[in-house]
């Protein structure tokens, strides 16, 4: 089980890619957490099924991958993948993010600290784990 620290909820960090997409960055929370209610990048659509097994806890998420593709064909193709942001720019949402990409927002300067598929919420400000300010 995660730590608490302060401001956040307990949640895990997770990264899930579809064949030749860009890597998403999310995180899953835990239910029936007192800080769900007061942390501002909770969102219940994260929450995991959490199961007591034996002495044990086992949680699952299921993730629904809306990929546009092609059926299989009878030998591989190869796919490339999306190229991150590069350096400069104003941070949007849905974009991926390269480790040292550099964006502004608010009129701030930052730089990536993690790869990531960018998500509202987690503008810069936000998410000092995610983005360094410069």
């Amino acid at each position: 089980m995660p730590g608490l620290y302060p401001g956040r909820t307990r949640h895990i960090h997770v990264k899930v890619q579809a064949p030749g997409r860009p890597v998403l960055t999310t995180q899953l929370y835990f239910p029936n957490e007192p800080r769900n209610s007061t942390d501002s990048l909770f969102d219940p659509a994260l929450l995991m099924n959490v199961q007591q097994v034996g002495s044990a806890r086992r949680a699952t998420f299921d993730f629904v991958l809306n990929v546009p593709g092609t059926p299989p064909s009878p030998s591989p193709t190869a796919t490339s993948s999306p190229s991150p942001t590069p350096t400069g720019g104003t941070w949007q949402p849905y974009q991926p993010y390269a480790v040292g990409a550099q964006v502004t927002y608010g009129g701030l300067a930052y730089a990536c600290q993690i790869a990531h598929t960018s998500l509202p919420g987690w503008e810069p400000p936000n998410t000092p784990a995610l983005w360094q300010r410069r």
